[in-house]
């Protein structure tokens, strides 16, 4: 029967009433009243400058771009890797076209030269 005695007692709230001593209680007021305001005035001026707006997007932009590299950069790798395959196919087929126009074939270390080249001939 504990919780019918407490729900019996009356909640003492005196020390919430404003009118018990009302020069602390202005000074609270005017203490909130001036925080809010310095806060607002803070936003206020921040919201119009554009520099503080796009240095707001930093963290999204910065990890946005860091996404885009991790996805690039080995796109990029792979394309480099096929185009110097590309150059070296090229490369094999100007060698064969001339050997055909000439009266001997290309010899194995000429091909493996041919490859190995850094451009085309």
């Amino acid at each position: 029967m504990i919780d019918n005695e407490i729900d019996n007692e009356r909640l003492d709230l005196s020390a919430l009433d404003p009118a018990r001593d009302p020069v602390r209680w202005q000074a609270m007021v005017d203490a909130t009243r001036s925080r809010v305001d310095g806060v607002l005035a803070e936003r206020a001026k921040r919201e119009d400058d554009a520099f503080y707006l796009i240095a707001s997007w930093r963290r999204s932009l910065i990890a946005a771009a860091a996404i885009l590299l991790i996805a690039l950069i080995p796109a990029e790798i792979a394309l480099e890797i096929r185009e110097s395959r590309i150059e070296a196919v090229h490369r094999l087929v100007v060698l064969s076209a001339s050997s055909v126009h000439g009266s001997r074939a290309p010899t194995a270390s000429e091909i493996l030269r041919t490859i190995d080249k850094a451009g085309p001939q």
